[in-house]
C-alpha cells in the first residue's frame, strides 16, 4: 500500500484521496485472503472481536488476580500482554479496513478507514480509545523494564497496575462504540 502511494502521480483527480486502494487485490484483502481462504471477509468481525476480547480477558485477568503485583514473574506477563496487543492491531486493522470501515460508511466497496473520520464525528474517539488502550500495554511493560529499582520496590506495581486498568477501560470503550455504530449502521 506504501509503494502504491508513493507511485501516485499528485496531479490526478480522484473522488476520495485512497481510491487506489478500493482496489481488489490491495494487500489489506489479499493477505487474509490467503489465509483464512476465499470466505475471510466472514471470519475478519469475528477475529476481531475474538481477539480484544482475549486481549482485554488477559489484562483483566492478571490485573484482577494481583499478577502485575508479584515482581518476579511481571515481565513475563507484561511482555505476553504486549505480544498479544501485537497480534490485536494486525487484526484490528484489518477489520476495520475490510469490514468495519465498508459498513460504518455504507459504502460496500470502499476500503478507507480515512473516511471515518470525516463521515463520523466520534470514530476520531473510538480511534483514540483503542491506541490508548494498546499503548498501554507497552507503557506498563516500559515502566517496569525502565523503573523497577529498590527505592521503586513499594509502588511499582500500583502504576503498572493503574496503567492496565486505564487499558482495559480505553479498550473496551473503544469496542463498546464500534459495536453500537455497527448494531445501528
Amino acid at each position: 500500500d506504501i509503494a502504491v502511494a508513493f507511485s501516485m502521480d499528485p496531479n490526478t483527480v480522484v473522488s476520495c484521496c485512497t481510491v487506489v486502494f478500493d482496489i481488489a487485490d490491495r494487500p489489506s484483502a489479499m493477505i487474509p485472503q490467503s489465509i483464512l481462504g476465499p470466505v475471510y471477509k466472514n471470519l475478519i468481525l469475528p477475529l476481531y472481536y475474538v481477539s480484544n476480547l482475549i486481549l482485554i480477558g488477559y489484562m483483566a485477568g492478571i490485573y484482577g488476580l494481583g499478577r502485575l503485583k508479584v515482581e518476579d514473574k511481571r515481565r513475563l506477563f507484561l511482555s505476553i500482554g504486549v505480544f498479544l496487543a501485537v497480534l490485536n492491531v494486525i487484526t484490528v486493522l484489518l477489520a476495520v479496513i475490510e469490514v468495519v470501515a465498508p459498513r460504518l460508511l455504507n459504502l460496500p466497496y470502499h476500503h478507507d478507514p480515512y473516511d471515518l473520520l470525516t463521515e463520523m464525528p466520534d470514530a476520531g474517539i473510538f480511534f483514540a480509545l483503542f491506541i490508548l488502550g494498546i499503548f498501554s500495554t507497552g507503557w506498563a511493560f516500559g515502566i517496569d523494564m525502565i523503573a523497577r529499582h529498590d527505592e521503586t520496590k513499594g509502588f511499582l506495581s500500583g502504576y503498572v497496575m493503574k496503567t492496565y486498568w486505564f487499558g482495559i477501560v480505553c479498550l473496551l470503550g473503544s469496542l463498546l462504540m464500534i459495536s453500537i455504530h455497527l448494531t445501528i449502521g
